[in-house]
């Protein structure tokens, strides 16, 4: 068992605690869903604003932008459609999407958060609070970019994606590793436990065992290597409390050493699973 603070905003402790029965680790307590809102009314969670905000949110957008192409290529690259039907659940601000809709594809966006669905609507997409009736129930692509750990009722919304998904479909979702070298590095300030926003912390073994639960199949792994630097770097701002030179190449050779390391078991800082239906 961890205890993890929330560096982003309240400063409030928060356990990480590991269930005996499926290894699935926690945040406890977990705070109320009608609460859990404004856990992420600060200028600071980037995937919610438009604005920088200083050295490591210039950090993490540069990111966003070079892998926006790469994610695209990964999701389209094994189709023979010209045109995907595409959702993206937990679209924050809308960057992925927009990017798929300029490419001429049909697109949909799920994202709770009110300030971040608003910039996404305000760019031209079609964007719900929530997954209803009225949407498509046959997606080619659904996509979860460091989603899945943010959802209260897991088994809820994996029930009405394995129902949305075309029988030839596949999903992708990426969620941070807590097995990572970074993760058993930086313990109670690795910044992907990102307390009390990330309420559950994944291994491989967690993902495949959930999503065959829900009546899909792990196809593949992808690894997402440009993580490690930039939750290092958070990491090491947590731990020294300010960001410095120090602070940025010690952040740049953990996440070197982070992906090294991985290249023997998969354990990367972050990972993407592919998957589709049974």
């Amino acid at each position: 068992m961890l205890t993890a603070i929330d560096h982003t905003l309240t400063k409030e402790s928060f356990e990480i605690q590991r269930c005996k029965t499926c290894d699935l680790m926690f945040t406890s307590p977990r705070p109320e869903n009608d609460l859990l809102g404004k856990y992420y009314e600060s200028k600071d969670y980037t995937s919610h604003t438009i604005k920088n905000q200083g050295l490591v949110d210039m950090v993490y957008r540069t990111a966003r932008t070079f892998t926006l192409q790469w994610k695209y290529r990964l999701v389209t690259k094994e189709t023979t459609k010209q045109w995907l039907s595409i959702m993206d659940y937990g679209c924050g601000t809308g960057e992925f999407l927009n990017y798929c809709q300029e490419k001429g594809h049909h697109v949909q966006g799920i994202e709770p958060n009110h300030q971040a669905g608003e910039i996404a609507r305000a760019k031209g997409l079609n964007v719900e609070s929530k997954i209803s009736n009225n949407n498509n129930p046959a997606f080619d692509t659904i996509t979860l970019w460091h989603v899945l750990e943010h959802i209260p009722d897991l088994n809820e919304v994996l029930t009405q994606l394995h129902q949305m998904l075309d029988s030839k479909g596949k999903v992708f979702i990426a969620v941070p590793n807590r097995e990572s070298a970074d993760a058993k590095h930086y313990q109670d300030n690795w910044a992907a436990y990102d307390v009390p926003r990330h309420l559950w912390h994944f291994s491989k073994n967690n993902i495949q065992m959930l999503f065959e639960k829900h009546g899909f199949i792990l196809d593949d792994i992808i690894p997402m290597k440009l993580d490690a630097y930039y939750v290092s770097l958070l990491s090491e701002k947590y731990k020294r409390g300010s960001t410095t030179l120090v602070t940025m190449v010690k952040a740049f050779y953990q996440g070197a050493i982070s992906n090294y390391q991985a290249k023997e078991n998969t354990n990367y800082s972050s990972l993407i699973y592919k998957l589709s239906k049974k």
